[in-house]
């Protein structure tokens, strides 16, 4: 293994000590001191892969969005439509509760910190992507002539981040089958022929 990948590999799971720590305990708790702690070295060796807290903040929120893109492409490489890989990312399961609570955990930086707010821009985008992408292929979609795509993008992301928030702040108010149904239904209703 060459020395890059190498450096690339231990640095991701350096970064994944961290994602576990902010998803556990909350972005507060995330030192590189606790990183070190949960990796079982010295800080010294997480200093080394990051040159500070706020590169190790970057690195984790890269790495929300990765795992769930990751859970999303899977789904619809396998064939799944819109609501399939919608369903695949609501925190139904205990990875993505995980990611919710890390997410939710950068909401109040994203809107001051410029790298963290770049960060979240690409996460947007590429959400918009994967549902345009699927509504190109989709024939369903084809019936909205002189209705702008990206409205319904923007109300089908509303839609799917409404639940997710709610879900992960209180999993018993709403659990995994109710979080489908709901999906389901809002989508209907979004997307029914007028």
């Amino acid at each position: 293994m060459s020395l890059a990948v190498d450096r690339n590999l231990r640095r991701t799971e350096v970064a994944e000590a961290a994602y576990d720590i902010v998803a556990t305990q909350g972005l507060d708790m995330l030192t590189i001191r606790a990183v070190a702690k949960a990796k079982g070295c010295s800080t010294a060796i997480v200093s080394h892969y990051f040159a500070d807290r706020q590169d190790l903040l970057s690195a984790v929120y890269r790495l929300a969005s990765e795992r769930t893109f990751t859970r999303w492409k899977t789904v619809e490489a396998a064939g799944g439509d819109l609501c399939a890989c919608l369903r695949e990312v609501l925190p139904t399961d205990t990875d993505m509760r995980q990611y919710w609570r890390v997410y939710f955990s950068f909401w109040g930086r994203v809107g001051m910190d410029p790298e963290l707010g770049s960060i979240h821009s690409e996460m947007l985008e590429r959400s918009k992507a994967n549902v345009r992408r699927i509504i190109a292929r989709d024939p369903l979609f084809s019936r909205f002539e002189g209705i702008d795509p990206e409205s319904v993008i923007r109300q089908i992301l509303a839609l799917h981040a409404g639940i997710a928030t709610q879900a992960a702040i209180s999993e018993t108010y709403w659990p995994a089958d109710q979080q489908i149904a709901d999906l389901e239904s809002g989508l209907a209703k979004l997307l029914a022929v007028g």
